[in-house]
């Protein structure tokens, strides 16, 4: 079944009072939490109480937090200033993805340890994951690199207009993203390579990013939907930390055959078992939206 084309209705959105406010006066409410969002991130940086790997952490989920909010303007936003603004945004984030990999790797596969125990080239493994995390996080350069480019958004989203865009036009973002994330959802179906499920994840993300984001405009979603949509983002993820700590080993570090064997076979499973459980979770988020023209749903 194609989910593209069993196209039904979005039921469970509702119509509520902040439709009545203007875009001006969104994007005036938005921009007040995208500006807060920056501040919080300059004062997490100069923090004395989290470690740098907190801090990445919660930057990276600032950062990521800031782009759903900005994609609710997207169609009310001048284009060249929108991919502007988006494109700062992702710079930002660009500058702390090593140092949250080498977490994620070193974590991974800890993770895997704990129901594959006896791997003979574990301690090897530990101690290459160690230093190679130690490394990247001995200084905090990274963070106030991206702080830069975080101040540079500040002045950019100071400056942006914000057109009339309609209710409709709000769901139709929805929608859209809802329809992308269910069309990774159909290429994973045939095939589990890493980048495809990457895509499912990131489109995932967005829509689940978006509709947090917009839940006191649109109305009352149950609670459980953002519980899986939560799950299947965090699901995707491990999967696709799987296959890069994978990626790493065999290219960092000269594994003997038998160990690269065992190694891959154990990922394998683990990641068979976390595409089963998104599966189950995105065929229960499709049967509680159904398929997929929110602009039908809010109640007139």
């Amino acid at each position: 079944m194609s989910f593209a084309k069993d196209r039904g209705t979005f039921t469970c959105i509702k119509k509520s009072k902040h439709m009545l406010l203007t875009i001006q006066d969104k994007g005036t409410l938005i921009r007040e939490k995208m500006t807060g969002e920056i501040v919080f991130s300059e004062q997490t940086v100069l923090s004395n109480a989290l470690s740098t790997a907190a801090k990445v952490h919660e930057i990276r989920k600032s950062i990521k937090r800031m782009r759903a909010l900005l994609r609710i303007l997207k169609t009310s936003v001048e284009p060249g200033k929108y991919y502007l603004s988006d494109g700062v945004l992702s710079r930002a984030g660009y500058y702390l993805s090593d140092m949250r990999d080498a977490l994620v790797c070193k974590e991974t596969f800890s993770d895997l340890m704990t129901t594959h125990a006896g791997f003979p080239a574990s301690e090897r493994i530990f101690s290459f994951l160690e230093q190679r995390y130690e490394q990247l996080h001995e200084n905090e350069d990274k963070l106030r690199d991206s702080l830069v480019y975080l101040r540079q958004f500040s002045v950019i989203l100071n400056e942006l207009d914000f057109a009339e865009m309609s209710y409709p036009d709000m769901i139709n973002r929805l929608e859209n993203l809802y329809i992308k994330m269910f069309e990774s959802y159909e290429a994973a179906r045939y095939t589990l390579e890493a980048e495809v499920i990457h895509t499912w994840r990131k489109q995932a993300k967005y829509f689940y990013l978006l509709l947090k984001q917009t839940k006191e405009y649109i109305g009352n979603i149950q609670d459980s939907v953002f519980q899986d949509l939560d799950e299947l983002t965090h699901i995707l993820g491990v999967e696709h930390d799987l296959y890069m700590l994978e990626n790493l080993l065999n290219n960092e570090l000269n594994l003997d055959t038998p160990d690269k064997g065992q190694l891959h076979l154990m990922i394998s499973k683990s990641r068979n078992k976390a595409s089963n459980r998104a599966f189950h979770i995105a065929q229960s988020l499709f049967s509680y939206f159904g398929m997929a023209d929110l602009r039908m749903a809010y109640i007139m």
